[in-house]
């Protein structure tokens, strides 16, 4: 399995390449400042 770590992953370019990563089936470590998404 793949992995990553995505900083500034709250919004923006950083949230979408950590949902397509996602549905790629990587596994994701994320840092920002909020938890919940939009």
């Amino acid at each position: 399995m793949k992995r990553a770590i995505i900083i500034g992953a709250t919004s923006g370019i950083g949230q979408e390449v950590a949902k397509c990563l996602l549905l790629e089936g990587w596994q994701i470590g994320i840092a920002g400042r909020l938890w919940k998404w939009s």
